[in-house]
């Protein structure tokens, strides 16, 4: 199999990062990857032909002499595509950049390069607006809310770009191991399943606990973590929470299962909310609650109920068996 990826994720979202562990994953597993990353491509075509450029000042180049140096680094990458099992092109879709966005890639060498998938990296805004701080480039140029509607910007650009192209499209967190994205390529038979736990009330015993089933899930599933947002400041409360319900409802939209765990007996609105939006998009939720007295609004949005680990687990094993005899 030869598969083509185009993998966006915005500055500060850790793409690079993800892409390595996926690199590795695959390289483990005797997989040959190519990853051709297009603004180091743009600085090598500069150093090159002896322009110089700078990373501080790369966005405020003229959109026609940006779009003539994108164009010769993507023109360069496609001539680099070869016979290895996964082809990366990893861009940005687009930048915000004083107050404006700015494309990141041409449609035209999209077609050529002809993607079997696309995905966008995605992070903890809280962390990438801290991190753009720390960087010469983005410091004092974007607030939280800027971080988080150029994050939702990325997605859709790549999604859309995905639907006119009749192709698949994935949001990966960037904390997620290289196992997902090549699950998702080579092993689709590992139905990719959403985790659902009350993680903001849960102490670190019980996180402990989450960690450990999760761990266990991953044997049978292809699993999707919920992303730790923590403490939004006061005056981007509202803006954290409403991107991360958006965000979460996203992640299990594209999930073809959920699995709802109680490491013990506690509200979340969070896992009430995850756990419907599974079960009304058609998806299989297997709720595993630790006691036989649960709400009928716990057993409503559930295809199945558990009230052990062991007991889920059983479930699992002997499902995968009667698979195996397929």
């Amino acid at each position: 199999m030869i598969m083509k990826i185009f993998c966006t994720g915005i500055h500060g979202s850790n793409r690079r990062n993800y892409i390595k562990k996926f690199e590795d994953y695959c390289k483990e597993r005797g997989k040959t990857v190519k990853h051709l990353d297009v603004a180091h491509t743009m600085f090598d075509i500069g150093r090159s032909l002896d322009i110089p450029l700078s990373k501080e000042k790369i966005l405020d180049l003229d959109d026609l002499a940006l779009k003539f140096l994108r164009s010769a680094a993507f023109e360069r990458i496609i001539s680099q595509v070869g016979d290895e099992d996964i082809t990366i092109i990893d861009s940005h879709a687009n930048f915000l950049w004083k107050n404006d966005f700015r494309q990141a890639f041409d449609v035209s060498y999209l077609r050529r390069f002809n993607p079997d998938l696309y995905i966008t990296i995605i992070d903890n805004p809280i962390k990438i607006h801290k991190k753009l701080e720390q960087n010469p480039q983005w410091k004092g140029k974007l607030n939280l809310g800027n971080v988080i509607h150029w994050q939702c910007v990325e997605e859709l650009e790549t999604k859309t770009a995905a639907q006119f192209a009749g192709k698949p499209f994935y949001l990966i967190p960037q904390g997620q191991p290289g196992s997902t994205l090549y699950e998702l390529i080579f092993e689709p038979e590992k139905e990719l399943t959403y985790l659902s736990a009350p993680i903001t009330h849960l102490d670190a015993e019980n996180m402990q606990k989450v960690d450990k089933f999760a761990k266990k899930l991953m044997e049978y599933k292809n699993v999707i973590l919920p992303i730790f947002i923590g403490d939004a400041p006061l005056e981007w409360k509202l803006v954290v929470d409403n991107d991360t319900v958006n965000r979460d409802k996203k992640l299990v939209r594209q999930c073809r299962e959920v699995v709802v765990y109680f490491p013990k007996i506690v509200h979340s609105s969070g896992v009430i909310t995850e756990q419907i939006t599974g079960f009304e998009n058609n998806q299989k939720v297997y709720t595993i609650f630790p006691s036989p007295h649960y709400s009928p609004f716990t057993s409503y949005p559930s295809d199945y109920i558990f009230y052990s680990e062991d007991e889920f687990f059983k479930f699992l094993e002997e499902e995968k068996k009667l698979k195996d005899r397929r």
